[in-house]
Protein backbone atom coordinates (compact mmCIF):
# COMPACT_ATOMS: atom_id res chain seq x y z
CA UNK A 1 0.00 0.00 0.00
CA UNK A 2 1.04 3.51 -1.22
CA UNK A 3 2.26 5.57 2.42
CA UNK A 4 -0.02 8.17 1.57
CA UNK A 5 -3.09 5.93 1.49
CA UNK A 6 -1.83 4.38 4.43
CA UNK A 7 -1.53 7.86 6.16
CA UNK A 8 -5.07 8.31 5.25
CA UNK A 9 -6.05 4.89 7.25
CA UNK A 10 -4.09 6.00 9.99
CA UNK A 11 -5.52 9.50 10.37
CA UNK A 12 -9.37 8.13 10.15
CA UNK A 13 -8.42 4.91 13.01
CA UNK A 14 -6.71 7.54 14.86
CA UNK A 15 -9.47 10.60 14.78
CA UNK A 16 -12.64 7.88 14.35
CA UNK A 17 -11.74 5.16 16.97
CA UNK A 18 -11.59 7.54 20.10
CA UNK A 19 -13.70 4.78 21.77
CA UNK A 20 -11.72 1.95 21.16
CA UNK A 21 -8.17 2.37 21.63
CA UNK A 22 -6.04 3.84 23.73
CA UNK A 23 -4.38 7.38 23.49
CA UNK A 24 -0.79 5.79 22.84
CA UNK A 25 -2.08 3.85 20.63
CA UNK A 26 -3.85 6.69 18.50
CA UNK A 27 -0.42 8.40 19.27
CA UNK A 28 1.12 6.18 17.52
CA UNK A 29 -1.04 5.74 14.22
CA UNK A 30 -0.77 9.30 14.12
CA UNK A 31 3.13 9.69 14.34
CA UNK A 32 3.25 6.70 11.48
CA UNK A 33 0.87 8.53 9.54
CA UNK A 34 3.21 11.82 9.64
CA UNK A 35 6.32 9.56 8.45
CA UNK A 36 4.30 8.07 5.73
CA UNK A 37 3.42 11.39 4.55
CA UNK A 38 6.40 13.35 5.06
CA UNK A 39 7.90 10.41 3.12
CA UNK A 40 4.80 10.13 0.07
CA UNK A 41 5.09 13.43 -0.29
CA UNK A 42 8.96 13.69 -1.00
CA UNK A 43 7.79 11.68 -4.10
CA UNK A 44 4.58 13.23 -5.07
CA UNK A 45 4.75 16.87 -4.11
CA UNK A 46 1.87 18.07 -5.66
CA UNK A 47 -0.73 16.58 -4.07
CA UNK A 48 -3.24 19.17 -2.15
CA UNK A 49 -4.98 17.11 0.12
CA UNK A 50 -1.91 15.07 1.57
CA UNK A 51 0.01 18.18 2.54
CA UNK A 52 -3.67 19.35 4.37
CA UNK A 53 -3.45 16.04 6.21
CA UNK A 54 0.47 16.47 7.25
CA UNK A 55 -0.80 19.62 8.84
CA UNK A 56 -3.92 18.39 10.68
CA UNK A 57 -1.80 15.52 11.95
CA UNK A 58 0.82 17.58 13.16
CA UNK A 59 -1.48 20.08 14.93
CA UNK A 60 -3.18 17.34 16.23
CA UNK A 61 0.15 15.83 17.62
CA UNK A 62 1.67 18.83 18.93
CA UNK A 63 -0.94 21.84 18.57
CA UNK A 64 -0.40 25.00 17.30
CA UNK A 65 3.18 25.76 16.17
CA UNK A 66 5.20 26.72 13.36
CA UNK A 67 5.45 23.11 12.16
CA UNK A 68 2.03 22.84 10.88
CA UNK A 69 2.36 26.36 9.05
CA UNK A 70 4.60 24.64 6.13
CA UNK A 71 2.24 22.10 5.04
CA UNK A 72 -0.84 24.04 5.53
CA UNK A 73 0.66 26.77 2.64
CA UNK A 74 1.93 23.83 0.30
CA UNK A 75 -1.91 22.66 0.14
CA UNK A 76 -2.71 25.84 -0.61
CA UNK A 77 -0.53 26.45 -3.04
CA UNK A 78 -1.29 22.37 -4.49
CA UNK A 79 -4.83 22.75 -4.08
Amino acid sequence: MRRLDRSELLVGAATGLNWAAPDSQREHWLRTAEVDLETGLGGAPARGVAWLRLAAVRQMLGGSSPKVVGPLLMSIETA
